[in-house]
């Protein structure tokens, strides 16, 4: 074992100096992250420095561009679990001298482990509710998804309703461009779907607007695409899709459509006597109880329409329950109940009139490890407390010898 740790690469892993390189190449990512939300956006900004491996960044110089390659905040977050690990508990002196300083590392080990399950276990997007609306999912920033809903007649015949849903996760389709296309199957569907073109920010118009576009037409309307906007909840995509015959080739056409997800209606078709309605919208995640929105409260500075609070009345109810438990959801109070935190995040329309009804926004984060980093201060806490009770208690005892010594002399 001495043979390992006294080795050159293994004292290098666990060196100081890799520890401050490290810390400092975080500092730059933190920096270089937070310049560019005001270009990019935040969610443009943490996908590039945050969740990358590697990245490459422009830095203009003297008229040209100098390309400079750095690693991105996963590895060398990475590079730092190796470097605690190899440092604070491989080559360390294991004693009761540093019981102290192991657990402080052992701390530091636990929040770096919630932000790596945070990172690939996490999900998160919002819910918007008026006063007396509720709602039993919330909604992705980020990320879409094809949805395809059986409509079903109502018993007593005077509507429809939602039967059995199918979903195409985005990581199909996005991406789309030229003649690619994207072939769904499912054993329960009576149709394949065929998709084409998604365009991440667009608008659809009548084939007679003078906007240019160079995606086909389909029953008299097109797509015409949109600059992406930085903030990826603002843009609003659009994707073709084709209901074919199961089992028909990449070439076959079909019944056409465009997937726009500003359209208030979805494209329907009929297949063998089945009504189907398909959309693109934000993906969706289910919660394990039901929100009810009873109250928005807005407080406003004087004299001004600056919010300074504003916090949500809600009644939580277990899915199917007619009862449920009131809890008052404000910017600093979140609800975190069954692995979900549930936070108030603003509030809507903008500029509206006094007297317009608000609704409230609540972002929600499904994250396992959202108390995590408690636990790992408490930890590091209680490792700073032993050792320097330690530290205190040998100098205690120091001072009480030279202090016996005196005496006798």
């Amino acid at each position: 074992m001495s043979a390992i740790t006294n080795n050159a690469f293994v004292r290098w892993l666990g060196s100081y100096g890799l520890c401050v390189t490290i810390l400092g190449g975080l500092f730059l990512l933190t920096a270089l992250g937070t310049w560019a939300q005001a270009e990019e956006g935040l969610y443009a900004a943490q996908t590039k420095y945050f969740d990358s491996f590697f990245l490459t960044e422009h830095i203009p110089i003297f008229g040209k561009t100098l390309v400079v390659p750095l690693p991105g905040a996963v590895t060398l977050m990475a590079l730092l679990a190796v470097n605690l690990f190899v440092g604070g508990f491989v080559r360390i002196r294991k004693n009761k001298r540093t019981f102290g300083v192991l657990v402080i590392h052992a701390g530091i080990g636990l929040l770096l482990l919630a932000g790596l399950v945070k990172r690939e276990a996490a999900n998160e997007g919002y819910v918007r509710l008026y006063e007396g609306e509720q709602a039993t999912e919330y909604r992705s920033y980020h990320d879409w998804e094809v949805c395809v809903r059986e409509l079903l007649p109502k018993p007593d015949q005077t509507g429809l309703v939602s039967g059995d849903e199918w979903f195409v996760d985005q990581v199909v389709f996005l991406g789309l461009e030229g003649d690619e296309v994207a072939m769904v199957r499912h054993p329960e569907l009576p149709f394949d779907l065929h998709l084409r073109h998604f365009v991440p920010n667009a608008r659809v118009h009548s084939e007679k607007s003078r906007d240019s576009s160079i995606y086909p037409v389909v029953d008299g309307y097109r797509v015409v695409p949109d600059p992406v906007d930085p903030e990826a909840e603002r843009n609003f995509a659009a994707l073709y899709a084709e209901v074919v015959a199961k089992g028909a080739p990449k070439d076959r056409r079909g019944r056409a459509g465009i997937l726009a997800a500003m359209e208030r209606y979805p494209f329907t078709v009929d297949q063998d006597g089945r009504l189907f309605a398909i959309e693109l919208r934000k993906r969706r995640y289910s919660m394990p109880f039901t929100i009810e929105q009873v109250k928005f409260t807005m407080e406003e500075h004087p004299r001004t329409r600056i919010p300074s609070v504003y916090s949500s009345d809600i009644l939580r109810k277990d899915l199917g329950a007619e009862e449920g438990d009131s809890v008052h959801i404000s910017m600093n109070r979140p609800l975190r109940e069954d692995g979900l935190v549930v936070f108030q995040s603003g509030y809507g329309p903008k500029d509206a009139p006094k007297g317009t009804p608000l609704f409230s926004i609540f972002a929600v984060v499904r994250n396992p490890s959202d108390r995590w980093p408690e636990y790992s201060c408490w930890v590091i806490a209680a490792g700073m407390l032993i050792a320097f009770g330690q530290r205190l208690v040998g100098y205690v005892n120091r001072q009480k010898r030279v202090l016996r010594e005196e005496v006798t002399e």
